[in-house]
């Protein structure tokens, strides 16, 4: 049997590091382009609780909230690029 032991301060650094960051504003922009204009994103690093870097899209005028509404336009579009 093999036992695995993560290094919880190298796990934190890695998970808000520069390049983390990089990485998932990378794929809300890839989201945000395939929805067009009305959708911008922006990225927040944690560093309390469980130490990490997340990237949000988001609707930016009452036409694309609508449709979200609507349609679930942003879900709708996370889940087709993905397997699930």
């Amino acid at each position: 049997m093999v036992k695995v032991e993560l290094d919880e301060e190298g796990m934190a650094a890695f998970m808000t590091s520069p390049e983390m960051g990089e990485a998932v504003l990378s794929v809300a922009q890839e989201i945000a382009g395939s929805l067009g204009a009305g959708y911008e994103t922006d990225t927040k690093s944690f560093s309390s609780g469980h130490p990490r870097t997340i990237a949000s899209v988001f609707t930016t005028d009452k036409k694309c909230i609508k449709d979200n509404l609507e349609n679930n336009t942003l879900w709708k579009t996370v889940k087709g690029m993905g397997n699930g």
